[in-house]
């Protein structure tokens, strides 16, 4: 089934990463971080063709459909027309898909997110926030650099819920950056996760496939199960 999503605003989120809010006619039953097919006809598309999944990165709770993601020179001629859209314009979407959830709040779990990786965490956090859910969640999120999409908004949940916990990183290291500028590996969970062994303990891991894949290694390396790790990778992407 198509619905019909209408550009509401544009918002620049970081110099590379953009967001798109979207109201429609129609109500699209969502859980957070689940995702959509995307689809916007244009002329002369590329190979990658008309239609993309990008995960929506709003929250059930703030009544907006929202689509966060990385722009790279050159774009594909699907970003580069979805960059185009003016106020009011249309793109149709299908779904939802995926099953990278958190549906049960009282779950201690850790949210390993890379880049891009963070919009299914941002909008798991923000519905947890807006329905005043204080669950046991620290989050562990590597950055390029310290242009970090959403950090206000993230920093601002971590205050008011203080059972919700945030620890930054970056991959370049920058003088003028006064965090972590280690990846995210053993040691780094092992310094940043109490009882990371915990049975009852989830892990999440969201961002470039090869992100993703090399932290699975590093927590199969810690002795967690394979069946305490869900997993989230946006293809497209190679670094974060």
């Amino acid at each position: 089934m198509h619905l019909s999503l209408f550009l509401k605003e544009h918002r620049q989120e970081t110099p590379e990463i953009e967001s798109f809010i979207f109201s429609s006619n129609q109500k699209i039953n969502y859980q957070p971080g689940q995702f959509l097919r995307w689809n916007l006809p244009h002329q002369n598309p590329d190979n990658r063709g008309i239609w993309r999944y990008f995960t929506v990165s709003s929250s059930p709770a703030e009544g907006i459909i929202m689509l966060t993601t990385k722009f790279s020179t050159p774009s594909s001629t699907f970003k580069t027309t979805l960059h185009s859209l003016k106020i009011g314009q249309e793109i149709t979407v299908e779904g939802p898909f995926g099953d990278f959830t958190y549906p049960d709040p009282t779950v201690k779990a850790v949210f390993i997110a890379g880049g891009i990786g963070i919009t299914p965490f941002r909008s798991i956090l923000t519905q947890l926030d807006l329905l005043g859910t204080n669950s046991p969640i620290i989050i562990l999120y590597s950055n390029r650099n310290e242009e970090i999409p959403f950090k206000v908004l993230l920093d601002d949940i971590s205050k008011r819920r203080k059972t919700i916990k945030i620890i930054y990183t970056v991959t370049e290291k920058d003088s003028r950056y006064k965090g972590e500028t280690d990846k995210i590996d053993a040691n780094f969970v092992k310094q940043y996760v109490p009882n990371y062994l915990s049975t009852g303990l989830l892990y999440y891991l969201s961002g470039p496939k090869p992100m993703v894949e090399s932290i699975e290694k590093e927590l199969i390396f810690l002795k967690i199960s394979k069946q305490q790790i869900k997993k989230d990778f946006f293809p497209g992407y190679t670094e974060i």
